[in-house]
């Protein structure tokens, strides 16, 4: 008689529910508590390539979605998030400051030591998410004649990545930094042969929404959302015609204060902000 399970393996399930994405599918690895993780950023996948994929997010209620903007496809989001800048009233700002798109970038990756706990498998390729702070953070090293390629796989650096509790309920990795020491990715060459082999294609973990899916996810958040200031809930990627719908110029006087230098994503509500200024 064969044996069936007689209940759900919780440690299993806690383990797929804790890594999971945003959008609750088990796909990115991500440091998970606070704490340090020993990783190895890898080379590009394509030989002319770079070893990031940038790309953005929006933040739509409590879900993630993928910004086709950011590779200049139709995206009714992002046609909607400009408007409101362009009406240029508190509410208009404020709603857009909600739904605007964050800068995101993925890496493949290896992980080989997880809060002082060794990796059970150093050799599998993981892609790993991040903003645009650790990017930055990366960048600096790049740039810096003491470091310079990271990724190189016979005289790169480990990456330290450093989590801790930052403002606003965000993380803080600002104490992320390489080792002091360069080192091959592994002693042996089979095995930086068999990592190489299995980097994946960042631009294929980059799933965008159909252009009509963005605007119905839209047109149900601000159907959900209570109107404020004037601002009329279901509508999508540009106002209606009637006389209060109609677009502002956005008032000098009530300029929205660019953000602080310490701001993860400002990089698309500057470049917003420049645009309109130029249509004006």
């Amino acid at each position: 008689m064969a044996t069936h399970p007689r209940k759900s393996n919780l440690d299993a399930l806690k383990a797929i529910y804790e890594n999971k994405d945003k959008k609750g599918n088990y796909r990115f690895w991500k440091p998970l508590k606070n704490g340090r993780y020993i990783i190895r950023f890898l080379p590009s996948y394509k030989q002319d390539g770079l070893f990031f994929r940038a790309s953005a997010q929006y933040k739509i209620g409590d879900n993630y979605y993928w910004a086709p903007h950011a590779d200049d496809r139709p995206d009714p989001i992002y046609d909607y998030y400009r408007a409101l800048y362009a009406k240029g009233d508190d509410a208009s700002i404020a709603l857009a400051k909600e739904i605007k798109p964050r800068k995101q970038y993925l890496y493949n990756i290896i992980v080989r030591d997880e809060l002082g706990i060794p990796s059970a498998n150093p050799k599998e390729v993981k892609v790993y998410c991040s903003g645009k702070i650790l990017y930055d953070c990366l960048m600096d090293y790049f740039f810096d004649d003491e470091y310079g390629d990271l990724t190189d796989v016979d005289n790169g650096y480990d990456f330290q990545l450093v989590k801790e509790d930052g403002d606003m309920g965000f993380p803080n990795y600002k104490k992320s930094k390489p080792k002091k020491t360069s080192s091959p990715l592994f002693d042996d060459p089979e095995d930086i042969d068999e990592v190489l082999q299995n980097l994946k294609d960042l631009d294929k973990e980059i799933d965008y929404k159909t252009p009509q899916e963005l605007k119905e996810i839209l047109e149900e958040f601000l159907d959900t959302r209570k109107t404020t200031q004037g601002l009329v809930s279901g509508k999508t990627s540009h106002p209606s015609d009637d006389e209060e719908e109609t677009p502002r110029p956005r008032p000098t006087a009530k300029a929205p204060s660019k953000p602080s230098d310490d701001e993860e994503y400002d990089d698309f509500e500057k470049q917003l902000l420049e645009d309109i200024e130029e249509d004006n």
